[in-house]
Formats: C-alpha cells, sequence, structure tokens
C-alpha cells in the first residue's frame, strides 16, 4: 500500500500520524489498498475562519476511488475529521459488498404459477385420481 502526503511542510509529527492512523484503519478492515493520498491545504478565507482542508482519497483494488474532505481550523482537526468520515464511508463500502455477496449466492427462486400437472400429488385434479 502506498501512502501519499502532500502540504505538511514543518509538520512532521503529523505526517507520521497520517501514515500510521490511515495504514491500521485499512488492515483492520483487511482492504486491499492500491494508494492512499492526504493532502493539505491552507486556504485563506475570511479572519477567524476555519482554514486548513484535509482530503483523504482511497483507490481500493477493483472499486472506483473514494474522496472525504474535511475543513477545520488546524491541521490535526481536519485530519481527524476525514479519518472518521473516511471510517463510515468503508463501512458502507464493505455492506455494500456484502449485501452483493448475499444475493449473488442464493439460487434463483422458482415462482409458482398455480397450474396442476396430471397425476401430480401435489395438486391434481379429483378425476385422475380417481
Amino acid at each position: 500500500m502506498r501512502i501519499g502526503i502532500s502540504g505538511l511542510r514543518g509538520r512532521p509529527g503529523l505526517g507520521v500520524e497520517v501514515v500510521t492512523r490511515l495504514s491500521s484503519l485499512l488492515e483492520r478492515r483487511r482492504l486491499t489498498s492500491v494508494s492512499v493520498r492526504a493532502a493539505f491545504s491552507d486556504e485563506d478565507g475570511p479572519r477567524g475562519s476555519m482554514a486548513i482542508r484535509c482530503a483523504l482519497t482511497v483507490r481500493l483494488g477493483g472499486a472506483r476511488a473514494i474522496r472525504i474532505e474535511h475543513t477545520s481550523g488546524t491541521y490535526g482537526a481536519a485530519f481527524r475529521g476525514a479519518l472518521s468520515s473516511l471510517k463510515r464511508q468503508l463501512e458502507c463500502h464493505a455492506q455494500r459488498g456484502r449485501r452483493r455477496a448475499r444475493y449473488r449466492a442464493c439460487p434463483p427462486r422458482m415462482e409458482s404459477t398455480g397450474v396442476s400437472v396430471p397425476g401430480d400429488a401435489r395438486g391434481g385434479s379429483s378425476e385422475e385420481a380417481a
């Protein structure tokens, strides 16, 4: 698994936290991830506004990319908010996969047509039984 981080100049402690928390999250869920990207940007907004944006992009094997963005006042808070959203999205992704597997494993149902077959013990006419 490759983890790329951009926009964290001068914050090596947060970079280590990003790598460890993302890798442990994906390993716990037993997901084969092709790549993970964490991009931080400091957007200049009005004074006193939340200006740090964290965007997480996870590309899973054989699936579309999952992208999460969260804006907060600090780099750490932006990452933790994006990580909690990513956890929810990964859970939805896993539930979707389990649902597909469950319905794929079920054999097709044979619907009863209501037509009786002569000589059939389940519903032949009374004339044939006599």
